[in-house]
């Protein structure tokens, strides 16, 4: 920060009669509060994305954090990389890897924040709906995905109880009936809202959800309908429509 700089904070905090820039407010946050809050939240994306977040006391010439005191943590995003700078205190809220250097700066600003809208979190919800099916679907689908998530250098999975417990348990799932590949239409009570109709699998009865690819139970893939209403006319009745992709249109 430069002397003239120095200079007009100071007459900013005179004329606010506050002591210190960070106590600064626009009636409803003080920018000391506004400043926590970001940090919170960039801690919380940096903890879903941590095979993508990094954080180094130094920087990428060596020297430390503005002198010491300080740190850098950032995130490599598909447009690149962004990054804040705290106070050594906030080291540990970072539950992060940790460089010796920090990684090259490739010029991003504070313009450049719209970078972490590309991250994509919902690949770690995608593989762990793949492992699930695997385990009701496939024994060996479920191995090798498991192998290609987590294996060791030897080619072995080490991993806590989760997976652990979700391999054990592939050595008593019965193998695949082909003819349960073909998507069978599921059973359902009649339309009562979203929320509240229920379907149960085709073959085995046990009720599912309209998420659900596959029976939990049985392994029998599950066709859903897709449900509609006629286009609103004054005066007359809304019907239901049914369409299944199979086949046709019912009302």
């Amino acid at each position: 920060m430069t002397d003239t700089e120095r200079e007009r904070i100071n007459a900013i905090c005179e004329v606010a009669g506050v002591a210190e820039i960070d106590d600064l407010s626009d009636g409803f946050h003080t920018f000391r509060q506004l400043y926590y809050q970001r940090m919170m939240l960039f801690a919380v994306i940096v903890k879903q994305n941590k095979d993508k977040a990094w954080k180094s006391l130094r920087h990428e010439d060596g020297e430390l954090c503005f002198g010491g005191g300080w740190f850098i943590v950032g995130i490599d995003t598909p447009e690149g990389s962004y990054t804040y700078h705290y106070e050594n205190k906030y080291f540990d809220l970072f539950d992060c890897e940790i460089l010796d250097y920090s990684k090259h700066w490739d010029g991003h600003t504070e313009k450049d924040v719209t970078r972490l809208l590309s991250l994509q979190p919902e690949e770690r919800t995608k593989k762990r709906t793949e492992t699930h099916a695997c385990v009701l679907i496939r024994q060996q689908d479920a191995v090798e995905l498991a192998m290609k998530y987590c294996p060791d250098d030897d080619g072995t999975v080490q991993c806590g109880g989760d997976i652990r417990e979700l391999l054990d348990e592939l050595e008593n799932l019965p193998p695949v009936q082909p003819e349960k590949e073909t998507p069978k239409r599921v059973l359902w009570s009649g339309w009562k809202g979203v929320r509240d109709t229920r379907y149960k699998c085709p073959n085995c009865k046990k009720p599912v959800r309209n998420t659900d690819i596959y029976c939990h139970r049985c392994g029998q893939k599950l066709m859903f309908p897709n449900i509609d209403f006629t286009p609103y006319v004054e005066g007359q009745k809304q019907e239901l429509i049914v369409r299944w992709d199979d086949e046709g249109v019912t009302k």
